[in-house]
């Protein structure tokens, strides 16, 4: 009886742990109507400064900027299909792949001419920030957000279910991206999820087989944080479990779909420069 009992306990433990290590976000969504249309030249691409906002309350969470240029790097390579890991793609989607041709670096001048190196540091008494409050966008000063993406990095408290990042753009004032300081840098991919949300996509599981994430070529499915090697099936259809906007840890890449869907945004609500 007590050996069964400290098996039980055991397993409680290591689902736990579990649970504690899945990655989530708490973006919410307004549905906007943006179609798929207006596929841009091979040789352009969009440039966007980024300006990271670090809000520390303790050393640990100040974190170097060797860990922001590694989340950036990820980044830029993600937006531009120079990740490692994209012939990891499995077969049956090998033709969905998209480039999404968004080229980020870090911001060098404000939008009043001033030179930046595009990381604002910033201490702060709050040693837990609120997931579902946006305070953190009280305590630095968003950027011009139509010309700049704005990424708050701080502790979330990304203990248990707790999202370890989110995107909001409802108005000028807050209009970025939240991160927990845990999950940048370090090929992590929660940055690259969270900029899709920004940039107008739903998570490929929205609506579960109802499929209403407004993209014609993720196929509906259901939420996993599952990489299932041989693939699986949900909803009628092989589940699109590496892209980006799902929870897998195996993302690698966006569709030709979200690839639209976030050109169109852009081209309506954003005033990114151009680039070759």
């Amino acid at each position: 009886m007590k050996a069964k009992f400290l098996i039980i306990i055991h397993t409680f433990f290591l689902v736990s742990f579990f649970y504690a290590q899945k990655e989530k976000c708490s973006t919410k969504y307004d549905y906007l109507e943006l179609g798929e249309e207006n596929e841009r030249s091979d040789s352009i691409f969009f440039s966007v400064p980024v300006m990271f906002h670090v809000l520390y309350n303790n050393e640990a969470e100040n974190i170097p900027d060797s860990l922001i240029k590694q989340a950036l790097k990820t980044l830029q390579e993600d937006f531009t299909v120079k990740n490692e890991d994209i012939n990891a793609v499995p077969d049956r989607f090998i033709d969905a792949v998209g480039n999404p041709k968004i080229k980020f670096f870090l911001a060098t001048k404000l939008p009043d001419g001033n030179p930046t190196n595009g990381i604002i540091r910033t201490y702060t008494d709050i040693q837990e920030f609120n997931h579902k409050k946006r305070n953190c966008f009280n305590i630095s000063t968003i950027i011009e957000p139509s010309k700049y993406l704005n990424i708050y990095i701080c502790d979330l408290n990304t203990a248990g279910s707790t999202p370890t990042g989110s995107a909001i753009r409802s108005n000028n004032k807050h209009n970025g991206i939240r991160v927990d300081y845990k999950y940048v840098g370090g090929g992590k991919r929660t940055i690259t999820h969270e900029v899709g949300h920004w940039l107008s996509l739903y998570h490929t599981f929205e609506g579960g087989c109802k499929n209403k994430d407004m993209v014609h070529d993720t196929p509906a499915q259901k939420k996993s944080w599952t990489c299932y090697k041989q693939g699986k099936r949900q909803c009628r259809n092989y589940i699109m479990v590496s892209n980006y906007m799902g929870y897998a840890r195996c993302r690698n890449f966006f569709s030709k779909g979200q690839v639209q869907r976030m050109h169109n945004y852009i081209n309506k609500y954003k005033k990114f420069d151009y680039a070759n």
